[in-house]
């Protein structure tokens, strides 16, 4: 008989959610399954954690999830994010870049994206969910942080539209160093908006997704 641990999840499907990807997230380095959850059609997104996993019942690990990234201490430490609503687009929290002050302290440990239309090598996909998962090489399994962005095209409005959710794992140590990184970030901003002659200059950057 096999020793394998067999780790049995519930996943609640409706019609505004009729899609699910499983995934396995090692916070202090046991493993978490959790579910992305989203429809074919539409920019609808949910995320399912399994919390019956000892790390988080016993309170060893903390989730948080996150619709408002600007609600997210992650996000704005470490990220580039554009938000866009005109006519065709409409994009909120798109990921841009990395922050270039912390480019050396993150990296990406995953990336999988999913084309949810007919492939055409002649023109990019207007229909994908995309999942990267992010880690600080000083913190080991402390923090995890996924980012998913949706996309998808609505033939009645003729929008774009893009929305995005964050889910977090980060043990207490995570969230202590996370604090300090986010206060220095907070502390180098307002360095730079005393410096008059930089007023009114802006900065692009680049997409690393490669869309």
């Amino acid at each position: 008989m096999s020793n394998e641990t067999v780790n049995i999840i519930k996943v609640k499907l409706i019609h505004t959610l009729n899609r699910g990807i499983i995934y396995t997230a090692f916070p202090a380095g046991e493993p978490v399954p959790f579910t992305v959850l989203f429809n074919k059609q539409t920019s609808a997104l949910q995320f399912n954690v399994d919390t019956h996993s000892p790390v988080i019942s016993k309170g060893e690990v903390m989730t948080s999830m996150y619709r408002n990234l600007d609600d997210c201490n992650f996000c704005k430490t470490f990220f580039e994010l554009e938000s866009t609503k005109d006519d065709h687009y409409d994009y909120r929290f798109k990921f841009a870049g990395i922050n270039k002050q912390f480019e050396r302290n993150i990296f990406r440990f995953s990336k999988e994206k999913l084309d949810l239309q007919i492939p055409d090598q002649k023109k990019s996909s207007n229909n994908y969910l995309l999942v990267l998962g992010w880690k600080l090489y000083d913190m080991g399994d402390d923090l995890i942080f996924f980012f998913v962005q949706r996309r998808c095209y609505n033939n009645i409005s003729r929008m774009n539209i893009l929305r995005t959710m964050g889910l977090q794992f980060a043990t207490p140590r995570g969230l202590e160093i996370l604090d300090r990184y986010h206060e220095n970030s907070e502390n180098s901003i307002k360095k730079v908006k005393k410096v008059d002659f930089l007023d009114g200059g802006d900065m692009e950057s680049s997409d690393i997704l490669g869309e």
